[in-house]
């Protein structure tokens, strides 16, 4: 629907979404599910970052201190686009990012190795 409204809007012209499929799928392009990735997954940067968190933690562990986790976010209700078109053998990527709409859910919680946890939730208007 997305790219027929765009012909229509640019071009003037009117395209049913069987020839849009046919089309794009000749130029061996896929509609499939979006896969997030964050900017620096896989930077050699924070491979080291993580490999010192690891190497902190043995150490804590070793000393018989048992760590807690906490961390809180700010989860928004409005659902974006999971699927998106790519070239085959491509994943289809979308970034993360832009304006905020509907409800928020602000969560904070704990967690230890020992399986204690706790959790508080408040739900805000974004608006």
């Amino acid at each position: 629907e997305e790219i027929k409204d765009r012909f229509m809007l640019d071009l003037e012209i009117e395209v049913s979404k069987s020839t849009l499929h046919r089309e794009l799928d000749k130029r061996v392009y896929t509609f499939k599910s979006v896969h997030y990735e964050p900017l620096q997954m896989n930077d050699p940067t924070f491979k080291g970052k993580r490999r010192e968190y690891v190497q902190q933690l043995r150490d804590l562990l070793g000393q018989g201190k048992i760590p807690i986790w906490i961390d809180e976010t700010n989860f928004n209700l409005f659902t974006s686009r999971t699927k998106a078109r790519s070239l085959r053998g491509r994943r289809a990527v979308s970034i993360r990012g832009g304006t905020q709409k509907g409800k928020n859910l602000h969560v904070i919680g704990a967690i230890s190795t020992t399986n204690s946890q706790t959790w508080s939730v408040q739900a805000t208007r974004c608006e």
